[in-house]
């Protein structure tokens, strides 16, 4: 992995105002990789969202964890239904073009 591509947690801490102990918690619920080198922890820009999320949603609103996996959960399938959607709106197009 490219080092551009990882940031220092103590960063990414200071720049979301959240504790290291929420993003190990995090962490150790799956939700988000980290990696180490010389005791260092870092985390992969694209998987910044997901802990921004997930940390707003302990952190905001006190979701636990069971509500957190069913929030992803219905966001994923949200995502999915709206991917539908649009593939179906596009195949609609093609057949309106035809007439």
């Amino acid at each position: 992995m490219r080092p551009k591509e990882l940031v220092r947690l103590d960063v990414i801490c200071q720049s979301y105002e959240i504790e290291s102990s929420l993003v190990e918690e995090i962490h150790q619920a799956g939700y988000i990789q980290l990696y180490y080198e010389r005791k260092t922890a870092y985390l992969r820009q694209d998987e910044l969202g997901q802990l921004e999320k997930i940390a707003n949603m302990k952190r905001e609103l006190g979701i636990n964890q069971e509500g957190i996996e069913t929030v992803l959960h219905l966001l994923r399938r949200i995502e999915r239904l709206q991917s539908e959607m649009s593939e179906i709106r596009n195949r609609l197009l093609l057949y309106e073009r035809e007439d």
